[in-house]
């Protein structure tokens, strides 16, 4: 018998102006699966990945994680579920010239205010 998806998406689509970047997209992911997405440059696949990380907002359709709608809540709040974009990089971050954990806390789970909360007050991470 199949496990139940773990990620659903519906319907999902963008637009941008008067060009659509994503078209009715739907797909499951079940627990323990590997999906690939393949297609040429502009065909979609980064703009939906930014769509169920919550980085752009849809202009309809519907995902799922666990079960529990996620599409419209803002990234931190996603990533705090379990679920967030990565970015490839062929080479070592050279431009950083701070300490590598100031990197680390990118999850959202690093601090259980949001972020935005903390930068209003004045409020850092905490020094360890």
């Amino acid at each position: 018998m199949p496990s139940a998806a773990i990620l659903e998406v519906r319907g999902l689509t963008k637009r941008f102006g008067g060009l659509t970047a994503v078209s009715s997209l739907g797909f499951e992911v079940r627990e323990g699966e590997i999906l690939g997405m393949i297609g040429p440059n502009g065909a979609g696949k980064s703009t939906t990945f930014n769509l169920i990380a919550g980085t752009y907002a849809a202009t309809q359709g519907e995902v799922r994680f666990a079960g529990e709608q996620i599409l419209g809540l803002p990234p931190h709040r996603i990533a705090a579920r379990g679920v967030m974009r990565t970015f490839q990089h062929n080479r070592p971050i050279t431009f950083w010239s701070g300490r590598i954990r100031d990197l680390l806390p990118v999850s959202g789970r690093w601090w259980e205010e949001e972020p935005c909360a903390r930068r209003r007050k004045g409020e850092s991470a905490p020094q360890s």
